[in-house]
């Protein structure tokens, strides 16, 4: 079973499916998933764009493997270097956040108090790592 990627830039690198492909006795790639571990030699990270990496062994632990590479070796340097042609004001990401902490939602919890929603805990979570990564970058 493979993994589509559809993450960041996705429509500019394509949709990247990586899986394990199994490899049978006469070095060639099974059309069709096996079930049974005996009937192919190894697994083999792939891609459907053509890429292949290493050679696992058989079972779950060698299609684990190949799929972590893929992703780590194939895909993620891919979304990295799109990701590098890109850039964003900080003005944009402050805007952002500002935005975010504007929708914020309370609810009054058992004792009469207003509270964040969970889901609003969760968005403060993030836009104040956001904001903290804006010091970051400027250096401060």
């Amino acid at each position: 079973m493979g993994q589509i990627y559809e993450g960041p830039y996705a429509h500019r690198i394509g949709y990247h499916e990586g899986y394990a492909a199994q490899i049978l006795a006469d070095n060639t790639h099974s059309d069709h998933w096996l079930a049974d571990e005996t009937a192919y030699e190894c697994h083999q990270a792939a891609c459907d764009c053509g890429w292949r990496g290493n050679r696992y062994p058989a079972g779950p632990r060698g299609e684990e493997l190949a799929l972590t590479e893929w992703e780590r070796a194939h895909l993620r340097p891919l979304v990295d270097a799109e990701a590098r042609q890109h850039s964003i004001r900080a003005d944009l990401v402050l805007r952002f956040a500002n935005g975010l902490r504007g929708g914020l939602t309370e609810e009054t919890d058992e004792h009469g108090r207003r509270v964040l929603t969970a889901h609003s805990r969760g968005l403060l979570d993030a836009v104040e790592h956001l904001e903290d990564f804006l010091d970051y970058v400027a250096g401060d």
